[in-house]
């Protein structure tokens, strides 16, 4: 009996997804929906810099560099750039992806600003996705994020 609620994942954004085993497509197939991580800015599990620096130092604890192996891959030089973040987005496009955008601020992990969820968010609606997840810390005080939506 369908009791109103939905299921959803949390999945890490495309450019990190299969580095841990995410099939996205697969995946998507058992649930509502699904909600990549397209964390841009975040220096924490699941942001793209974080999680990018993490794959990096793994291969340089056997001596082999990886500086740009993912960038050549994309095809971009900055994988968390407006761009970067388009071109991933085309690759999900269907009406049970919300992304996940951080409007959050935590000093030294977030430094998030009210242009950059401007900048998300116009992204966003240029590739056609109208219903992003605002994520992570809504408690702390995102006020001035939230005023540019």
């Amino acid at each position: 009996e369908n009791s109103g609620l939905s299921v959803a994942l949390d999945l890490f954004a495309p450019v990190l997804a299969y580095l841990v085993g995410q099939d996205i497509p697969e995946l998507s197939k058992n649930v509502d929906f699904i909600k990549p991580m397209f964390y841009r800015i975040t220096n924490a599990p699941a942001g793209i810099p974080f999680e990018l620096k993490g794959y990096l130092d793994s291969f340089k604890a056997v001596n082999v560099d990886a500086t740009g192996v993912l960038e050549k891959c994309w095809l971009q030089d900055n994988l968390c750039s407006d761009v970067a973040f388009e071109r991933q987005l085309f690759l999900l496009y269907n009406k049970e992806t919300r992304p996940g955008i951080e409007v959050n601020i935590v000093d030294g992990i977030c430094d998030n600003t009210p242009e950059y969820v401007s900048q998300s968010i116009n992204v966003l609606k240029r590739t056609g996705f109208s219903e992003p997840v605002l994520s992570w810390n809504l408690l702390n005080d995102v006020g001035s994020n939230l005023d540019v939506l």
